[in-house]
């Protein structure tokens, strides 16, 4: 199968890398075609990564205001709430 050049392929991509061996110090180029699925499944990966990203985000922000009413709560009321990681005070 012949390569296609930059003109003939609408999605031409150029990569260039450093291999980790000393005794090779030049980048190696990789020139090729890639097929128009492999980006739009690329792009559909990083738009579900996103996705992810703001649910985890918005989870996190739902959850602060708990905690604090929990920290008052304990500290006010001096209950035996007591967050993961910390000695249990028993006597």
């Amino acid at each position: 199968m012949r390569l296609k050049s930059r003109e003939e392929c609408p999605n031409f991509v150029e990569n260039s890398w450093i291999p980790p061996m000393k005794e090779r110090s030049d980048a190696i180029e990789l020139k090729d075609c890639a097929p128009k699925r492999t980006l739009l499944c690329v792009q559909d990966l990083y738009a579900r990564l996103i996705g992810v990203e703001k649910s985890q985000e918005h989870q996190t922000n739902a959850m602060l205001p708990l905690n604090k009413m929990l920290k008052a709560m304990r500290l006010t009321e001096g209950l035996k709430i007591l967050p993961p990681g910390e000695p249990d005070e028993v006597k």
